[in-house]
């Protein structure tokens, strides 16, 4: 009985100092592990800041894959890689890809516009022959003003449903010099064929016809009225409606910043981003959609948060599948298995895979199966035309996007100045937009977006290359028996295709160039003189006739915008 006390209080002494003589190091190490900050400025600091192009778009490298490649991170000391944890790494992998969820969401309001206040009409008539400029004035898109804090991350929308996420600092004055003050921006949105030709904004470029799916104009000033420009390190994200969404759609901006006056020259300046926003899946709502229990809380996994699966778009297309349940013989299984098994993909990606399985289907199945399977695979085939690809990363990297200086403080961490701003911007839009998604209708068919980068004030549309290789042909037109001194100005619109072309005028002659053979169109003669608005509208097609005559006829200006307004239908 002794021998054993004794043998227990010589195994307790070992247990003791075994417990409180460990090297100081082993705990160190697994400390300094389990917290490690997950953006390291030296690690940063040594990586190349090259800039890829990514869909046009200028798009940076983020922190996440600058940390994950072993070049980059062959600079750390051989000690250090040796206290790895792969435990806490992994946790903190984990954390990372949960973050979005957890995240608090904070009310970020979205600006609204204001209209300046309408001026008393003269009661003396001007006896001055008024230019169609001033038509325009009158009867163009309205503008639409904010005034808000330029060292604050807005959001703002138009009437129209434009949406801009202006990050902080975004415009300067001409010199460079940066603005701490209140500043102004004025908007304006055209997005249909009457409202472009009624702003006087046309599609003509050096590169030939062009489709367009409208434009908006953007000014902005500072509290003493000055212009202000966008820096080369800043960008504005910019959404407007869409009808249908066109991948290989480009953003042009006018070389004149004029509202009114018809730009001569436009250049090419961005091909829309397909990059998406990602938003936490907590607030997509696919527990709230009609998925069995099973589906949704797998969808609801952390894992696909930042991924294709926690965005708007991604929503919109399950809407569909959930809501024609019998044109695809409710496959919910093997549809839902498609998009998760690609979630870390693009979007186009999962749109092609369901095209493919749908038209693979339609070859297989039965005679009364194929007409449902056959629309399926025709909108899927529509949405693998929107280009979308993965979303921003918005992951916080263990920092704190809404500490004050957020901006520096990332910077100070090693993160390119482009790509912080880019971060912090896509962080305000995604917690402003955020309350919003629970309102919002989950519906199968929802208007799509153009989504691009701008650094270009004025006037910018939104068009894409004329791809059809038709025999380019040539118009005149002459306008006859017109009053003395009348100003007018003609335009071409297409029927098959959204486009605005100028005349260009040569002594008394309207000339168009390189149309293309056999497309139906309108030629449009708009004239205004003495507050007297004129009009003639022709219906012709391209390279049927050489020379197109018009006679001006006095008109209402409720009956002109009723006419132009007939241009649109053609487009829809």
């Amino acid at each position: 009985m002794r021998v054993a006390l004794i043998a227990l209080l010589i195994a307790c002494g070992v247990v003791i100092k075994f417990w409180f003589f460990q090297p100081a190091t082993s705990d160190s190490n697994k400390s300094t592990t389990a917290s490690t900050v997950v953006v390291e400025p030296s690690v940063l600091s040594n990586t190349k800041q090259s800039e890829e192009s990514f869909n046009g778009v200028l798009t940076l490298p983020t922190p996440t894959k600058l940390l994950d490649t072993p070049e980059q991170a062959a600079s750390e000391t051989a000690a250090q890689k040796t206290t790895v944890d792969n435990t806490a790494k992994a946790e903190t992998d984990e954390a990372k890809t949960t973050i979005a969820s957890k995240k608090v969401i904070r009310k970020i309001p979205i600006l609204q516009g204001k209209q300046p206040a309408k001026k008393a009409k003269s009661k003396t008539k001007s006896t001055v022959p008024q230019s169609v400029n001033t038509l325009f004035e009158k009867m163009g898109s309205s503008s639409q003003f904010f005034t808000f804090s330029n060292i604050q991350n807005n959001v703002l929308r138009g009437k129209k449903g434009t949406l801009l996420s202006i990050p902080e600092n975004t415009f300067v004055q001409k010199d460079g010099k940066t603005v701490t003050g209140q500043v102004t921006l004025e908007l304006k949105e055209a997005f249909n064929t009457s409202k472009m030709l009624l702003s006087n904004i046309t599609t003509n470029s050096d590169y030939g016809v062009v489709i367009t799916d409208g434009g908006i104009y953007v000014n902005v000033v500072d509290e003493k009225g000055k212009q202000l420009v966008v820096p080369k390190n800043k960008s504005i994200y910019v959404e407007t409606p869409t009808a249908k969404r066109d991948g290989k759609m480009w953003v042009f901006y006018a070389k004149e910043n004029t509202a009114v006056a018809v730009p001569k020259k436009w250049v090419a300046h961005q091909q829309q981003t397909g990059r998406l926003l990602p938003f936490p899946l907590k607030s997509l709502h696919y527990d709230k959609m009609g998925l069995d229990a099973k589906w949704s809380e797998r969808m609801m996994s952390s894992k696909y948060e930042q991924t294709v699966i926690a965005t708007r778009e991604f929503r919109q297309r399950l809407a569909f599948i959930l809501d024609n349940k019998e044109l695809h013989g409710n496959r919910i299984s093997a549809i839902l298995g498609i998009c998760l098994q690609n979630a870390k993909k693009n979007l186009l990606d999962i749109d092609y895979k369901l095209y493919k399985y749908f038209k693979n289907l339609h070859a297989v199945a039965k005679k009364e199966e194929q007409k449902g399977l056959s629309i399926m695979q025709k909108q899927f085939s529509k949405y693998h035309a929107e280009q979308l690809t993965k979303p921003f990363n918005i992951s916080t990297y263990g920092l704190d996007f809404d500490q004050e200086n957020a901006y520096e403080v990332f910077v100070g961490k090693g993160f390119n100045k482009k790509y912080t701003s880019l971060l912090l911007q896509m962080n305000t839009l995604q917690q402003a937009l955020t309350p919003q998604l629970a309102h919002q209708p989950t519906l199968a068919t929802p208007s799509a977006k153009n989504t691009f980068l701008v650094t270009k004030t004025g006037w910018l549309t939104i068009d894409r290359f004329y791809d059809k290789r038709k025999k380019p042909k040539a118009l005149s037109a002459v306008i006859n028996h017109q009053p003395k001194n009348l100003d007018v100005q003609l335009y071409l619109s297409f029927k098959n295709f959204k486009s605005v072309l100028a005349g260009q005028k040569k002594e008394n002659t309207y000339h168009f160039v390189g149309l293309p053979q056999g497309e139906p169109a309108y030629l449009i003669g708009i004239g205004y003189q003495h507050g007297q608005p004129y009009v003639d509208v022709v219906n012709l097609t391209v390279g049927q006739q050489e020379k197109v005559d018009l006679n001006m006829r006095p008109t209402t200006l409720d009956m002109l915008t009723y006419q132009i307004s007939k241009l649109d239908y053609h487009h829809l």
